[in-house]
């Protein structure tokens, strides 16, 4: 299960993911059912929730610093007795986000990409995010010293 949308409330997305692992291209383990709802460009909440682990949730913030600098922080709120859990995936999602940085740091913007069949949501998330800037929003142009 995976779908992306934006809901009625035109400044929040919704999305629904079920991650797991496969064992012998067979057997599930540690499935986790994830909903996010995005307020905004700036504001993340995940609800998490496993048959095995239970529910916890995690709130990401996004804080523009400076041009091409932003603060992200990542908070994990779950019941106690989970805390082992809640390590481990915390140092998973560090990990995937390091490694996001890093395409983030030398990407390229393509206008109107090439995608594929399972990445035809990044067209309606860009129409929705596009929302939260005017024609007068502040750009960056790279000239052609590439000085910004």
């Amino acid at each position: 299960m995976r779908s992306w949308s934006a809901t009625e409330d035109k400044h929040i997305a919704e999305v629904k993911l079920c991650h797991y692992i496969v064992l012998f291209n067979k057997f599930k383990f540690f499935k986790i059912n994830v909903t996010g709802k995005q307020l905004g460009p700036s504001y993340v909440h995940l609800f998490l929730h496993s048959p095995i682990f239970g529910s916890f949730q995690i709130f990401q913030t996004i804080t523009p610093v400076e041009p091409l600098l932003q603060k992200v922080v990542h908070r994990f709120y779950a019941p106690r007795l989970m805390a082992p859990i809640v390590k481990i995936l915390i140092c998973g999602e560090s990990i995937m986000f390091e490694r996001d940085m890093n395409i983030w740091d030398h990407k390229i913007y393509r206008g109107n990409p090439q995608l594929i069949v399972e990445d035809s949501s990044v067209k309606k998330f860009r129409k929705w995010y596009s929302n939260f800037y005017s024609v007068n929003s502040d750009g960056f142009n790279i000239s052609e010293t590439l000085q910004w």
